[in-house]
């Protein structure tokens, strides 16, 4: 009897040395764990735009059909042309290919190449982003989303024009620069 008191005993001292406090966290401690916790939920709405954002450009150029082509040799959801297929590491991708096997370029890959458009738009256009983000010309409110899809449209070079010489370009079917401006100008990533 008292051996089974006894292993009962160290049953109950082990399994209660087992048990871990939280700390006693200092304000200091909390206000970092606040800020972090905030950091982590900004990150997530701000991909969460950018999700919503890369939906809609995709919905505008293709209905967001990634076996989408046209006959002026654009291709996939977002309408990638050979420049831009190139400059983003896709430039084996033919037109006449993805024609005859839409698969030879996957949904996921023609992510990975807007991604990386947008990403290299942002840096050639960093400049005009600070300069004129949130601000209002011809009436038209000037937006880093706004700008991507304008880059997207007509390229990064395109827009500086607009901004030095007021040109608008448009795309074979009509869409110019400043509608993509105004388009997407409401996301926030």
């Amino acid at each position: 009897m008292k051996r089974r008191k006894l292993f009962l005993l160290i049953i109950v001292l082990f399994t209660f040395s087992q048990i871990s406090y939280a700390p006693d966290l200092s304000n200091e401690k909390i206000d970092e764990y606040r800020i972090l916790m905030q950091i982590r939920l900004d990150e997530k709405r701000r991909q969460e735009e950018l999700e919503k954002f890369l939906e809609a450009v995709a919905y505008s150029e293709s209905r967001g059909n990634p076996k989408a082509y046209n006959r002026f040799g654009y291709i996939g959801k977002y309408q990638f042309g050979y420049l831009a297929r190139k400059s983003c590491g896709f430039g084996n991708i033919s037109f006449t290919d993805f024609m005859r096997n839409p698969l030879v370029w996957s949904e996921v890959e023609q992510d990975t190449a807007m991604i990386r458009l947008l990403t290299k738009n942002e840096q050639h256009l960093r400049e005009i982003i600070h300069q004129y983000n949130g601000i209002t010309i011809r009436g038209v409110e000037i937006t880093k989303s706004g700008l991507l899809a304008a880059a997207h449209l007509a390229g990064a070079g395109g827009v500086m024009k607009y901004f030095e010489y007021g040109y608008n370009p448009t795309d074979a079917y009509g869409t110019g620069l400043e509608d993509y401006l105004i388009r997407f100008s409401g996301f926030n990533f």
